[in-house]
């Protein structure tokens, strides 16, 4: 039998604690896995996944940003990658519809509703989806503008009555004009297949044929108020 103050106890509890550590080791690892992670460090893709290209510049504050910013797609948080140097991304994504969700700046993040801007990879292939030019001023003009909007409706119910409701849906109807004169430029897909392709080749050499998937840019999904607006976040 142990005596008291047997170091046992302690000893038990050591094995259990390493066996947590492992226990998360693996599913931390078993995550990693399952995620896109970065940009790709080879051609090699599981069966529901693609390879997207995109060449992206980001202008803030009327320059272009230095190419240490991070994109993520989809609202799951499992697909980002940072540019590299020269400002393109070269990463996975699942096949089918995929949607711009974030993007990173020092300590900014800027939030675009999923569904603004979309590629929709119809295999395992390789894609390339555009030259990018994004403008985050413009998306921060955009998401103020809506915000006023939100406040226009929330006032006139307060008040209520058919002038109230009157005169916001005529403040709401011209803020959304406004919206629709700039959303164009917020962001700008070019299409410059062979530079980026040639340069994308110069990195992994291939012989696959690259497919072509230009973001598409839904205009309407604002313009009809079906989501909310981008957040910026500091």
């Amino acid at each position: 039998m142990l005596g008291q103050g047997s170091p046992m106890p302690q000893f038990k509890r050591n094995i259990t604690m390493k066996k947590y550590i492992l226990l998360l080791t693996v599913i931390s690892v078993a995550f990693l896995s399952s995620c896109s992670v970065g940009r790709i460090k080879n051609l090699e893709m599981e069966e529901n996944h693609a390879i997207v290209i995109a060449k992206i510049n980001i202008i803030r504050d009327s320059t272009y940003l230095p190419n240490k910013w991070d994109i993520a797609w989809n609202n799951n948080g499992k697909y980002f990658a940072n540019c590299d140097s020269n400002g393109y991304i070269y990463m996975k994504l699942p096949i089918l519809k995929n949607s711009i969700t974030k993007l990173y700046y020092e300590d900014k993040t800027l939030i675009i509703p999923a569904n603004w801007y979309h590629t929709f990879l119809r295999q395992s292939d390789i894609y390339y989806i555009g030259d990018i030019v994004i403008n985050w001023d413009t998306l921060e003009s955009i998401s103020i503008i809506s915000e006023k909007n939100k406040d226009i409706v929330v006032t006139a119910g307060i008040l209520g009555g058919a002038i109230a409701g009157g005169i916001a849906g005529a403040i709401a109807a011209e803020n959304m004009e406004s919206i629709k004169n700039i959303y164009p430029n917020a962001v700008i897909v070019n299409d410059n297949y062979k530079e980026a392709t040639d340069y994308f080749k110069t990195l992994f050499p291939t012989d696959k044929i690259i497919k072509k998937a230009l973001l598409n840019i839904k205009l309407d999904t604002i313009i009809n108020n079906k989501t909310k607006a981008p957040i910026i976040q500091n």
